[in-house]
Formats: C-alpha cells, structure tokens, sequence
C-alpha cells in the first residue's frame, strides 16, 4: 500500500516465454536491448550461441564503450559454460597488442571483430549443414565454435570440404579432440 488509500504497485513480471528469440544479426541491430534481453533469456536453450552471437554483433554498434563492455558481459554470464568457454575462445583468438596505444584504442576495431566473426561462423554453419544435408543441432554447433577457436576458421574450412558427410558428422560429435 501506498500512504492512505488503497493504490498500490503489481509488477509486472516477464519470463523467457514472453521473450523473443532473437538470432538475426540485422534484427539485433536494429534492437540492441531487446537482443541482449533475449540472450539472457535463451542463453541456456538450444538457441542460446545463436542469439549471443546477435547480441555481441548488435551491442558492437552501440554508442558508449561502458555499454558495450555491459552489455558483452551479460550476454556472456547468460550462456551456459560451454557455450561461453567455446565463444570466449573464439573471440580470443586475436592478436594479444603489445603496446599501451593499441590496447587503448583496442575498442575501436571491436565491432569489426564481432561482426567479423558472425559472418565468419554463420558461412561455416550454413557449409556445414549444405555438406550434411540437414540442420545442425545445438550441440553440433557448440562443437563448430569450439573447433574453429581452437583450429582456426582455414582448418574448419578445409574440414568441411575434405570429408565426407559421415565423416564430417563423426568430426562434429569427437568430443576427445575439440
């Protein structure tokens, strides 16, 4: 209740249901919040790489370094720990700057970087189910983002091409080797 009277406050409460799913690059640029909102939301679904990735690329092209780093941070803390350790991985793949300007000004080529990196993964993604013929699931594309941040995107690309949909099937599910 509030002072005298009878009017009171009822939240109103919204769950990962009311949420949408948000995995378009050009959507997310177009809402950068909702697109975090919804990393946060499906980040530990079947979704969750997928609207991460819109969000990072989304929250890159945003005005204001502080929330940027916000916004990247919360997107990351609402993926499950694979998920997060596999596209921390990638995005850690740079070159480590040697000097303070670099470091400083290192901001200024993050959009590149993710958006770069979006492209980068969605080409090998749509190779990979044109190869095998079929959709790939979650899980698969965990895998796909784990490999390419370990073995880098010309070994992913000369996978693709050399093996046969068997065999590409087969290197996805190797958990041994990611």
């Amino acid at each position: 209740m509030l002072g005298p009277g009878e009017a009171s406050i009822r939240p109103f409460v919204l769950g990962p249901k009311g949420v949408p799913v948000i995995t378009d690059a050009t959507d997310a640029r177009g809402r950068p919040e909702l697109a975090v909102l919804s990393a946060m939301a499906h980040g530990q679904t079947d979704v969750g790489l997928d609207v991460a990735v819109a969000a990072l690329v989304a929250s890159a092209g945003i005005e204001g370094d502080e929330r940027k780093r916000t916004y990247a941070d919360l997107v990351l803390f609402s993926l499950g720990e694979a998920a997060r350790e596999a596209l921390e991985a990638l995005m850690n793949r740079n070159y480590e700057f040697k000097t303070e300007f670099a470091r400083k000004n290192f901001h200024l080529g993050v959009e590149k970087f993710v958006n770069g990196a979006f492209v980068e993964l969605k080409l090998l993604i749509h190779q990979f189910e044109r190869r095998l013929g079929r959709v790939l699931t979650s899980t698969e594309r965990l895998a796909l983002v784990q490999r390419l941040g370990s073995e880098g995107s010309e070994r992913v690309s000369d996978v693709v091409l050399d093996l046969s949909p068997e065999q590409l099937a087969a290197w996805l599910a190797d958990t041994e080797n990611r």
